[in-house]
């Protein structure tokens, strides 16, 4: 796969939206773990939307893993940072 399709790509927008949540959630409250609820929240609840609204979307469980993978850079630099610190 190219970058620009990469760009392009319904998965990447998953995860650019999952980091999204994950930095708003982790921004307001320090914490990883509401961070990690908030983006599988986000994720699955959008994967429920399109369950029921057939019509527009289709729901996809590689969907949501792609919300959640959005999260995990955000888990790996906290972690570091933390790990450094100590």
């Amino acid at each position: 796969m190219t970058f620009d399709k990469l760009l392009q790509s319904d998965k990447f927008l998953h995860f650019i939206a999952g980091g999204a949540v994950a930095g708003v959630v982790f921004g307001a409250t320090d914490d990883l773990g509401w961070s990690l609820l908030g983006t599988v929240l986000a994720g699955v609840g959008k994967e429920v939307y399109d369950y029921y609204h057939p019509e527009s979307q289709e729901a996809n469980v590689w969907d949501a893993l792609a919300t959640f993978a959005g999260w995990l850079p955000l888990a790996g630099a906290s972690v570091g940072r933390h790990w450094m610190i100590a």
